[in-house]
């Protein structure tokens, strides 16, 4: 009954109701990290779904809510981030950008964003290489790499697949990566 009591003095002015700490939440938690972030900016609500609704027009999810209040980053901006980047970074720290995006931003279609980026990624490769499909190999093996570094595994963002001749290789580059 107390909280009726508290939502009650709430609504006539007589008593401030305030959380007190909300737990973190990763962007990789989805809706979890979303709701979080409308707690942090949205006053007064009363349901889960007030906390999405704006002049009765209800969004179909947080990070959609969060998207149109400009509270995170969209899709759209992280590809113009890379796209910005392009201009003034080497292959290697778009490669790492790249990784980033993916861990931490929740992008909704990363195979999408390769397909857009992989040749600006593989600049210097190419030099090297010429346009072999070692090129792709070796972007693919150092956005692993990065990725690793940060506890999670290339083959769960749907990228094309790294070439190895087993699970040891894989194992064995990681270990020579991360030594020298």
């Amino acid at each position: 009954m107390r909280g009726n009591t508290c939502t009650e003095n709430f609504q006539n002015g007589k008593r401030k109701f305030q959380i007190g700490r909300l737990v973190y939440a990763y962007p990789s938690e989805g809706e979890r990290f979303y709701l979080r972030v409308l707690l942090n900016h949205v006053r007064g609500p009363t349901s889960f779904i007030s906390i999405r609704t704006v002049r009765d027009v209800v969004s179909p999810t947080f990070r959609k809510y969060c998207e149109k209040l400009g509270l995170v980053e969209t899709d759209g901006s992280l590809d113009s981030a890379l796209r910005e980047a392009v201009n003034f970074q080497m292959s290697s720290a778009l490669r790492r950008m790249f990784a980033t995006i993916m861990v931490f931003c929740e992008y909704r279609n990363i195979r999408a964003l390769w397909d857009k980026h992989f040749e600006s990624m593989a600049d210097d490769y190419r030099r090297v290489h010429g346009s072999s499909s070692s090129v792709e190999q070796s972007v693919l093996r150092d956005i692993a790499a990065i990725i690793s570094s940060m506890g999670k595994d290339i083959r769960n963002y749907g990228l094309p697949t790294m070439r190895q001749s087993g699970k040891k290789n894989y194992q064995l580059f990681l270990l020579f990566f991360f030594t020298h």
